[in-house]
């Protein structure tokens, strides 16, 4: 069995490169609504999705921090599972400790008693596996009090989980552990009501090992997942189980064309969210601005991708979990690293629509006419070509916006070559032009 050290250390000394390249940036209001502080009091790397309630909290886990005794690669504590309200303010609901659980790399499962469910990679008080066993599955009650459901041996029932749950309707989870199992390659289990663990299937190799991302269910009960070797060329799979626990090869990865095994070792790869429209968005772990700190994205239906925030590292950096969308279309995500404290964040990004961005760029010329740099004339004439795009924007004319904007990045550039405007001042009125310009092109 191998040890989450060398998992950890993966996760924090690689990046991974961004699989498509960005073809258009889009304006978005990036808010950090939570920087992680790290141990004592707040947690530290998060790698795990969010999960929100009706009324707009948030809650997660972070691999690290709290007041627990885990170390690993210099990072302390056993980590623990927060809440935050939609003002940002953080309530840290558990602190883990070893005993109860350690190092929670996956995000968490709500009920509909608001009861929580989740994994920890390590801890657990069972098996051979360091900092305090090989893993749990837990739950949380609304006030708190932890129940672990089951301590992973590493044996024939698993070890190591690094990957969410999904519960079915007759309230049983399902889950995948990295390791243990009959092979040593890992399982599917199923934890009933009352905490009772069955191992439906066991990894061969051959049908995949290592799986580190979480189920998914079909109406007939099968399960599907991807594990991160195995198969014909050790390059992953995707599997699915029956509900015998047969497994079926959907595809072997061969690390060529068709990809394989490009996540981190023991850290969830991050998936996908669509929208109405069916827009994909997800995050990537490297990649981006100047920073390489990693991306926000979306991809069209014609796989056009936009990037919708590029980390800087200030306001978080490398992040690992895929996203979360509320009704109103703004995305919430967490990153591992960065932030106030080097720990992490938590972020929601709302991103504007192509009038509110030309707005904002009203704004910005009317301060600078506020702050002298420009005239009344100058003013005046680019903000009636602003303005104008607004109303053809509204009006669908989509074709005489674009000509209306392009028309103020000609006026900004002649003022940019007279002196009138410095870079720094002409810059970002030119870069938001042309980022509603390819939204609309």
């Amino acid at each position: 069995m191998k040890k989450l050290s060398g998992k950890i250390t993966a996760a924090c000394l690689v990046l991974v490169l961004a699989a498509v390249a960005a073809t258009r940036t889009q304006a978005q209001t990036f808010t950090v609504l939570h920087n992680f502080a790290g141990p004592p009091s707040d947690g530290a790397f998060s790698a795990a999705s969010l999960v929100m309630d009706a009324a707009g909290n948030l809650y997660g886990t972070t691999a690290f921090g709290g007041s627990g005794t885990c170390i690993a690669l210099g990072m302390r504590g056993c980590g623990i599972v927060f809440k935050l309200d939609p003002s940002g303010h953080e309530t840290v609901l558990h602190q883990f400790s070893g005993g109860d659980g350690a190092i929670p790399a996956a995000g968490l499962l709500m009920d509909a008693a608001g009861n929580l469910y989740g994994t920890t990679v390590q801890g657990g008080g069972a098996g051979f596996c360091g900092n305090f066993g090989c893993g749990t599955v837990f739950k949380l009650d609304p006030s708190g009090h932890e129940t672990v459901l089951h301590g992973f041996t590493g044996g024939s029932d698993g070890g190591n989980p690094t990957a969410g749950l999904i519960m079915d309707s007759a309230g049983n989870l399902y889950g995948t552990a990295g390791f243990g199992g009959n092979f040593g390659a890992g399982v599917v289990f199923r934890i009933d009501a009352l905490g009772n663990e069955r191992v439906l299937h066991s990894f061969t190799g051959g049908d995949g090992r290592e799986p580190s991302a979480a189920l998914i269910m079909d109406a007939a009960g099968n399960l599907y997942t991807t594990a991160f070797r195995g198969g014909g060329t050790d390059f992953g799979t995707v599997v699915k189980f029956d509900s015998f626990g047969n497994s079926t090869v959907l595809h072997s990865f061969t690390g060529g064309s068709d990809g394989g095994n490009r996540e981190l070792e023991g850290i969830p790869a991050a998936g996908l969210i669509m929208d109405a429209g069916g827009n994909l968005y997800g995050t990537n772990s490297a990649g981006g601005g100047s920073s390489f700190a990693g991306t926000v994205f979306k991809l069209d239906t014609l796989d056009n991708e936009t990037v919708l925030h590029s980390f800087t590292g200030a306001e978080g950096a490398i992040p690992f979990a895929g996203l979360i969308m509320d009704t109103a279309g703004n995305l919430y995500g967490t990153a591992s690293g960065g932030g106030a404290s080097g720990g992490g964040t938590v972020f929601k990004l709302t991103v504007q629509t192509p009038q509110q961005v030309t707005q904002a760029v009203v704004n910005s010329v009317n301060a600078l006419f506020s702050q002298g740099v420009l005239n009344g004339g100058q003013d005046n004439s680019l903000v009636a070509q602003l303005q104008h795009a607004i109303t053809m924007m509204d009006a669908g004319k989509n074709a005489g916006a674009i000509g209306n904007l392009e028309s103020f990045i000609s006026e900004v550039n002649d003022l940019l070559s007279s002196g009138v405007l410095s870079p720094a001042q002409a810059a970002p009125l030119i870069n938001a032009a042309q980022s509603v310009i390819a939204r609309l092109s």
